[in-house]
């Protein structure tokens, strides 16, 4: 996400409306954020060197366990 002139991973949690994501190569807008109390499933995926992926074209990154 890019907040300000930089780019970083953030948790979810951490983003707010005014940050920018990267989809498809260009920077994208995040207007407004809907919340969701339902437990969720999720998995790391193991995509080597990085663990950078694309989901629905954006960049993801897995979990980091350290905050």
């Amino acid at each position: 996400a890019k907040r300000g002139t930089m780019w970083k991973f953030m948790r979810v949690q951490d983003l707010k409306p005014g940050d920018y994501l990267f989809k498809n190569g260009s920077a994208v807008l995040l207007r407004d954020i809907t919340r969701v109390d339902t437990p969720i499933q999720t998995w790391n995926l193991d995509v080597e060197p990085f663990d950078l992926y694309l989901a629905n074209g954006f960049v993801a990154h897995n979990v980091i366990y350290k905050y």
